[in-house]
């Protein structure tokens, strides 16, 4: 994935203020790890629920997240953070990955807002309730990837149109601004413009190229997919800027409803090595992640096959079931 300018200097920043000296660090603000860089990687922890059901085996996912101010008039909001979520199936699939249901009452990413714009006294910033993201795949629709020429539909510049949350592509969430909903980046909940919604582009969401979405892939079982989440709490200080977070989630499909624990790791990072899952690879100080947090390698089930997509075979994950996940 591509690692921004951007994202290298808010990293400087916060070293700079860390070192410092003859001055204290102010509070930082709520955000997540940004998707603009990379997506988290999920473990889910199953709570309630048959694990040999279509609601109750989920494992492990990509999930793109972004932190975005509300709307004022045109202007963004600067005392009110919002957070969108997006897994990457999800993005896949209304890139054009499947063909689901044209809705405008379903969403395929989920956002709330933060009760507070900095952490509470234990470095937690607290979403209560997130919208539902919910995505209807048709009768016929192929696999969520394996695309032929032209993939599953690559957005054209600038994202969805106006007032929307954005066409999602192949990877975490889209790049946001300081305003609305926005064009939605890799995969990921909606990069938004200052303020605004994100206007369209040349080109607008993407249609998908010759050979379609499936490409030889098992097709999708017709049907609702539901994300319901809530209670999400993102761990913030000056040496962990929103690189972990736990939540509750209630998943439905196929006329049933798990209810699960997710812990989330930023970033994503892949850990596959010569013999499978290699714990070395997350532990490594130039991986990207803390060396503070306790991890673990595991498999990616949800890894598509085609390769040219390049999802990871195995990532690292938390090796926790709560957060802040120290060693």
């Amino acid at each position: 994935m591509k690692i921004r300018l951007l994202g290298w200097l808010a990293g400087l920043s916060a070293l700079a203020a860390a070192v410092s000296p003859g001055c204290s660090q102010p509070k930082p603000e709520c955000t997540v790890g940004s998707a603009t860089v990379h997506p988290f990687a999920a473990r889910f922890i199953l709570v309630d629920g048959e694990a040999d059901t279509a609601c109750g085996n989920l494992t492990v996912a990509t999930i793109g997240m972004q932190m975005y101010n509300a709307d004022a008039g045109g202007v963004p909001d600067r005392n009110q953070k919002l957070v969108a979520l997006q897994t990457l199936k999800f993005g896949r699939w209304t890139r054009g990955g499947a063909t689901v249901e044209e809705n405008p009452d379903l969403k395929p990413y989920a956002v709330g807002t933060f009760t507070s714009i900095e952490p509470d006294d234990n470095n937690i910033c607290t979403v209560p309730t997130l919208s539902p993201a919910e995505v209807v795949v048709l009768p016929g629709s192929g696999g969520e990837g394996g695309a032929g020429d032209g993939g599953a539909g690559g957005a054209g510049d600038g994202g969805a149109g106006d007032g929307g949350a954005g066409g999602a592509g192949d990877g975490g969430a889209g790049g946001a601004g300081d305003g609305g909903a926005g064009g939605a980046g890799d995969g990921g909940a909606g990069g938004a413009g200052d303020g605004g919604a994100g206007g369209a582009g040349d080109g607008g969401a993407g249609g998908a190229g010759d050979g379609g979405a499936g490409g030889g892939v098992e097709p999708l079982e017709p049907g609702s997919r539901k994300f319901e989440w809530s209670n999400l709490r993102v761990f913030v200080t000056a040496a962990n800027l929103g690189n972990q977070f736990e939540a509750d989630l209630a998943y439905s499909e196929a006329g049933c409803t798990a209810r699960y624990k997710v812990l989330g790791l930023w970033p994503q990072v892949d850990c596959s090595g010569e013999d499978g899952p290699d714990n070395t690879i997350c532990q490594d100080p130039h991986s990207g992640i803390s060396p503070d947090l306790k991890v673990m390698c595991v498999p990616n089930p949800e890894a598509d096959p085609d390769p040219e997509l390049g999802d990871p075979l195995n990532v690292c994950v938390l090796d926790s079931d709560t957060i802040p996940a120290f060693k």
